[in-house]
C-alpha cells in the first residue's frame, strides 16, 4: 500500500470513528495494517469463486488482545468505481 493511500485510510478512519477503544478487551490501542484483503461473495455456499463479487476492506488491529476491525473501502468512500473515480459520499 502507497503512504498516500495508507495516510488518506487512517485519517478517513480517524473523521468517522475518532479514538476507538478495544470492544473485546477495553485495553489495546488499534494498529493499521496497511495492507488490503477481500471477502468473496457467493450467492451457494458450495460455489466460492475467486475473482468474482468481493468487498474489498482494510483493517485495525488491536495491540493487546489481537482483536481484528474490518472496514468496507466502499463505505469509506474511496472504492474506485468503473472508469476509475472513487464513490461520492
Amino acid at each position: 500500500m502507497k503512504n498516500e493511500d495508507k495516510l488518506r485510510l487512517v485519517n478517513e478512519l480517524n473523521k468517522r470513528i475518532g479514538a476507538f477503544t478495544c470492544p473485546i478487551c477495553h485495553k489495546g490501542q488499534f494498529k493499521f495494517v496497511d495492507s488490503y484483503s477481500s471477502h468473496f461473495l457467493s450467492d451457494d455456499y458450495a460455489q466460492i469463486s475467486i475473482g468474482g463479487k468481493m468487498i474489498p476492506f482494510i483493517m485495525i488491529v488491536c495491540d493487546n488482545c489481537g482483536y481484528i476491525s474490518q472496514h468496507a473501502l466502499g463505505t469509506l468512500g474511496i472504492l474506485p468505481q468503473q472508469g476509475g473515480t472513487e464513490q461520492q459520499k
